[in-house]
């Protein structure tokens, strides 16, 4: 004997894709772009201090002043044009910042020790300084590479 299998109820609440408001995910996606824009913003404040802070740590008698205003003052206006691209929804610009911060702190990890030996008499704070400022562009690329909102911000298909 065949015992019929109790059926649950019908919902009284509608499916979730009738639940949602008209223009919610318009909404939502304006809101993943300030987002993305917001954090685009912050990595350009974090590359730019860890170059203020290059300039300002370098002891002055070591290195030409000027040829290192010179470079970083270069460095930020390409930053600044890379992530105005970025601001823009340009992919290839997320991904030639990336692999040019990317190269440029792996070889100021290779720099930064190799200053201790050359340079014996630049005190141990002044190279942990400058390494604070490589810690600031591996975390402005870390940044850009994890946060979903600059990669939605970025990804074209996503509008």
């Amino acid at each position: 004997m065949d015992t019929p299998v109790p059926q649950p109820p019908p919902s009284s609440r509608p499916s979730r894709s009738n639940d949602r408001k008209p223009g919610a995910r318009s909404r939502r996606i304006r809101n993943d772009l300030r987002w993305g824009r917001f954090w685009v913003a912050v990595v350009f404040v974090l590359v730019a201090v860890s170059y203020a802070g290059a300039i300002k740590f370098t002891p002055p008698r070591q290195v030409d002043r000027h040829v290192l205003m010179v470079a970083c003052v270069t460095a930020v206006i390409w930053d600044a044009l890379l992530l105005l691209a970025i601001w823009f929804r340009n992919n290839w610009a997320r991904v030639v910042f990336i692999g040019l911060h990317v190269i440029a702190v792996i070889v100021f990890c290779g720099v930064l020790p190799t200053l201790l030996m050359i340079r014996p008499q630049w005190p141990a704070m002044v190279v942990s300084k400058l390494g604070a400022c490589v810690l600031l562009h591996a975390i402005s690329v870390g940044l850009l590479v994890s946060l979903r909102w600059v990669e939605r911000l970025t990804n074209r298909a996503y509008q």
